[in-house]
């Protein structure tokens, strides 16, 4: 397995998405709480008021993350497909590399982004 097929299968093993963060707390004890519709599935939390303003950017982050993922690893799966499909002929023989045209991979990339 190679590490994008990881990527997708830790992504596909994780709780569905959406999440979202939310904090709870105030200074010096602040807790931020990573959850999808129903419950809290992680959390980000410290008694020791350093630091603090990380906290927020961390969770958010990390929420971010459950749907940002697997829209990247899509991105590359799509461009992974025009480079094969650019390597080999018809019958599905290797051939010289031809040159893609950045636009094809800026609309794979787009594609996947949504």
């Amino acid at each position: 397995m190679n590490t994008l097929d990881e990527m997708a299968a830790r992504t596909d093993a994780a709780t569905p998405g959406p999440w979202r963060a939310l904090g709870t707390g105030s200074a010096g004890g602040d807790h931020w709480y990573i959850c999808d519709d129903r419950e809290a599935i992680a959390s980000i939390s410290c008694q020791d008021g350093i630091n603090e303003e990380q906290r927020q950017p961390d969770a958010e982050f990390i929420a971010h993350a459950r749907d940002d993922v697997p829209k990247l690893v899509k991105a590359i799966r799509l461009i992974e497909q025009y480079c094969t499909i650019a390597e080999t002929d018809i019958n599905g023989h290797q051939r010289e590399p031809l040159m893609i045209h950045p636009n094809v991979i800026r609309g794979a990339i787009r594609e996947a982004l949504g």
